[in-house]
Formats: C-alpha cells, structure tokens, sequence
C-alpha cells in the first residue's frame, strides 16, 4: 500500500507439491512497512493448504497478521497501535498459472472487523 506505506521492503514465497513431495502449497509474504517513518509496522501473510482431486483444488489455513499497526477507529482514550492477528480458512483453484483464493479471516482484535477476500494472482515466471 504505497499510500499509507509510503517505504515498505518486502519478499515473497511459495513452496508447491514439487518442492515439497506432496500436495500441500506454502505461501508467504513477509513485510516491513514504514521503514523510513516513525514506526516500523511489521506484517505476515502465510498460507497453507492441502491438495484434492489431483491437486485440482486446495484446502488449508492462512494468517494474516499486522504488528504495531496504525488503527484509524482507535477509541479515545485507547492507544493508536495494535497488533492484529488473523486466522481462518482458505481455498486454492490453480490454472496452469493463474491461481483463485478465496479466505475468510476471523480477526482477534476487537477494533478490526472480520473479512472475506477474494485473491487472484498470475504468475508470469517461466
């Protein structure tokens, strides 16, 4: 997020049934945000989830995480910064290179809502 991020160093991963040796898929992107502000804000995405049907469709957990983040619906009178962790389940439909995820994430900080997403990604690598 470039906008309220403005400097961010990031790295992602993934781990699929070939590296592996079975039909689970391993995904991550890891975050530092605000590098260069105030705070730094440390963030985790991780993914991990079990294939079917001939790895036609996979099934896992993910946990989306933010560390020392800036809540904008902080309360008066309640700090400013939380940490909010995330868990709930996920669903992969890989294409050839285009994969379709969708996750509900049940969020334990009290100010954070809920929240279903809906993710498509493209690999472009060889």
């Amino acid at each position: 997020d470039p906008i309220s991020h403005p400097w961010s160093l990031s790295g992602r991963f993934e781990l699929g049934p070939d590296a592996l040796g079975a039909p689970v898929r391993v995904w991550g992107n890891l975050q530092l945000n605000d590098v260069m502000g105030d705070t730094i804000e440390p963030y985790a995405l991780l993914m991990v989830d079990y294939g079917f049907l001939d790895e036609q469709v996979f099934l896992g957990v993910e946990s989306e995480n933010n560390l020392n983040w800036k809540n904008p619906q902080a309360p008066a009178g309640k700090t400013d910064r939380i940490n909010d962790f995330s868990v709930g389940p996920n669903m992969i439909l890989p294409f050839d290179g285009l994969s379709i995820t969708s996750s509900l994430q049940f969020h334990f900080e009290e100010h954070v809502r809920n929240q279903f997403w809906l993710r498509v990604m493209y690999d472009f690598g060889p």
